[in-house]
């Protein structure tokens, strides 16, 4: 991962979030899936698997959790 110190306080704060440090609840249920895959300034690309915390029992997003 390239970039200097706005990518590292960026990846720092993204993962804060992630973990329920920072935000709020609904924030840190939804980006569970989240995962950085590359990052470097003024780039990032993630995956993104939707969590069991806001799926139905078939995988599908839970109805309004893009609310």
């Amino acid at each position: 991962m390239e970039g200097g110190d706005s990518l590292k306080k960026s990846l720092a704060s993204l993962h804060d979030l992630i973990n329920g440090k920072i935000g709020h609840a609904l924030e840190t249920r939804v980006l569970q899936g989240l995962h950085v895959t590359h990052a470097k300034r003024s780039f990032m690309r993630f995956d993104f698997l939707v969590s069991n915390a806001v799926s139905d029992v078939g995988g599908n997003w839970s109805v309004g959790a893009l609310a």
